[in-house]
């Protein structure tokens, strides 16, 4: 078989193994393919459970590829045997005492060493601490993937606790199409503002909206429970916003309700939207689109970059100017945000031939004897001209 060999085969070896550890039983040989095709053939090694008596412990080793084909049934199973030796006994020279060309398959099985965990002297503890590991990773993505669930559902520990939790349930849920429930809520903040409700009890200032909410944040947020702001954080708020909600409400439950009226929805945490539909899709042409996108990076959020948009666009002669409508847009955006009345917006009125022919004859009879000193400028916006001299 060996062509002469009379050491020890590959498989003496490894039953000779097997017998000096405990528990182990002896190896079983799993031949596959046939003469025409070539043999085959996997180990198989087991061992009594000593915890469990009435259960076995066992692993399979199977050749990479199946291993190289031999002619023989026998031969298979002399290579899935150094294949054995070889992933318990890599760390010996065991393989000097190998016949040759099983030490040729030894050295080549080095050059496609794979994972360490592999090549254990006990394959039993080595596959039980791998099983081990890879239960915890699988248990730790599971509470992962369930802390995120929550998170995005809204059921952290924080809305959890009964008394909240009740109130929330409690809570009345009106549904309608988005453009209704924007006016709604835009009803309800110039309502807080005007009769200064989101104050309550906090003072009697004449100041209204954001701006006073945010000069009070400054001494009102600190009567506030201690750890209220970090809690608020810490359900997914900016700590801009919590400060300015602190500063227009005392109490947790006053905090989250002012925060859900008056931030964009965008910038809402996502266990607090409750999106009853797909979001729209709104498509401009290229140059309103860039615009939008633009006014979205400067932090006004989408629902009031179209508002404005639309206005603007209605407010130009030349729908097609986007530069117009987008300096239009912002100028309406900026006005919003910092209380002002913005400038006012209308069909743009160009002047009209008959209009500048009357505008130079005057200026012609001022001129008397310099007419050339008046220029018209034709065009769709027309315009007349003086030329100076000294």
């Amino acid at each position: 078989l060996f062509d002469g060999w009379t050491g020890k085969t590959p498989m003496t070896h490894l039953n000779e193994y097997v017998q000096r550890q405990a528990s182990w039983h002896k190896p079983s040989y799993n031949v596959h393919g046939n003469s025409s095709n070539g043999y085959t053939c996997s180990v198989r090694l087991s061992k009594t459970d000593v915890k469990n008596r009435s259960a076995a412990l066992a692993v399979e080793f199977r050749p990479p590829g199946g291993g190289p084909k031999q002619r023989t049934a026998v031969e298979a199973k002399h290579v899935a045997a150094t294949y054995a030796l070889y992933r318990m006994r890599s760390d010996t020279s065991l393989y000097l005492s190998l016949p040759p060309v099983h030490r040729a398959y030894w050295e080549e099985l080095k050059s496609g060493r794979e994972a360490e965990w592999m090549y254990a002297a006990d394959p039993f503890a080595a596959k039980a601490e791998r099983d081990r590991v890879r239960e915890k990773g699988e248990a730790e993505r599971a509470r992962r993937e369930e802390k995120k669930a929550r998170a995005e559902m809204g059921h952290r520990e924080e809305l959890l606790r009964p008394a909240l939790r009740r109130r929330w349930d409690e809570m009345a849920e009106v549904r309608m199409a988005e453009p209704h429930r924007l006016a709604v809520e835009e009803v309800v903040r110039s309502w807080t503002r005007q009769w200064d409700l989101d104050r309550g009890s906090a003072g009697s200032g004449s100041g209204s909206g954001s701006g006073s909410a945010a000069a009070a944040s400054a001494s009102g947020s600190g009567s506030a429970p201690a750890g209220l702001l970090e809690e608020l954080v810490g359900l997914g708020f900016c700590r801009a916003h919590v400060l300015e909600a602190l500063g227009a409400a005392r109490t947790r439950d006053g905090a989250v309700d002012w925060l859900c009226v008056h931030l964009p929805e965008d910038d809402l945490p996502q266990r607090f939207l409750r999106r009853l539909e797909a979001p729209r899709v709104v498509v401009h042409d290229g140059g309103v689109a860039l615009a939008a996108r633009r006014l979205r990076r400067c932090g006004f959020p989408q629902a009031a970059v179209e508002s404005a948009l639309g206005r603007a666009a209605a407010s130009q002669q030349d729908a097609s100017d986007a530069a117009a409508i987008e300096a239009c847009a912002a100028d309406l955006l900026v006005a919003g945000l910092c209380g002002r009345r913005p400038a006012p917006v209308g069909p743009a009125v160009a002047a009209s031939e008959d209009a500048l022919a009357e505008e130079a004859e005057a200026l012609r009879m001022i001129f008397f004897g310099e007419d050339d000193r008046v220029v018209v400028n034709g065009g769709r916006r027309g315009s007349l001209s003086v030329r100076l001299r000294p």
